[in-house]
């Protein structure tokens, strides 16, 4: 059963909106000083804009045969007009949306179709693939696509040094079923060479500083 903070009417013509008691519950949160409020998401502003719109009436039959399961309303998942359709348009991706682009990304890297197909059928492989290049950038704030991102590109650790090494007795140099079976959260395309890397193998290709003076 939800607790109901608020439960506005809207008269309306033919129209009616359940009514009942109002249920408030105050907590007391301690203030600190000089607060500052987060900065809200293009489309974090949205959906609280859409909340402060009517709410969508029903018809008088439709609320009357509803009234006896009001206890179970909870009045913030009540359906409100829509915002404008140009509106909705110019933001692509919401917090929960880059959630799951995060999950995509885990499980299958830059496999952008399998991404699109399973986590974001809504979206395009385009989008998609803009959206995590432009929250990877140096000047985006912190997000779970960052996050896995760094992840993926982040020197081996011990722990999967020493799996990868078992798997490579068992599978030789097949990386891709090294990659499957041993360290699944990696980049299969990265694997080889942050492998490289962490055996102290892996080839600069940056010149020093006795070879830039000869030049």
């Amino acid at each position: 059963m939800f607790t109901l903070s608020c439960f506005p009417s809207y008269p309306k013509a033919n129209c009616e909106v359940l009514r009942g008691p109002v249920v408030s519950a105050v907590k007391t949160v301690p203030s600190s000083p000089n607060p500052v409020p987060p900065k809200k998401t293009l489309a974090a502003a949205l959906v609280e804009s859409t909340k402060r719109q009517s709410v969508a009436s029903v018809p008088k039959e439709i609320a009357k045969l509803a009234q006896r399961f009001f206890p179970f309303f909870n009045p913030s998942l009540f359906s409100h007009k829509p915002p404008p359709a140009a509106v909705v348009n110019g933001v692509l991706f919401t917090d929960a949306e880059d959630g799951l682009s995060a999950l995509g990304l885990m499980e299958y890297n830059t496999d952008w179709k399998a991404i699109q197909q399973r986590f974001l059928p809504c979206k395009l492989k385009r989008q998609i693939f803009v959206r995590q290049k432009n929250r990877c950038s140096s000047k985006a704030p912190e997000n779970p696509i960052k996050a896995v991102r760094r992840m993926k590109t982040s020197p081996l650790t011990v722990e999967e040094i020493a799996s990868i090494q078992e798997g490579l007795k068992l599978y030789k140099m097949d990386w891709m079923s090294v990659w499957k079976f041993v360290v699944p959260h990696r980049d299969p395309s990265l694997l080889p060479r942050q492998w490289r890397i962490a055996l102290g193998t892996q080839r600069s290709y940056k010149q020093d500083a006795a070879k830039k003076e000869k030049r």
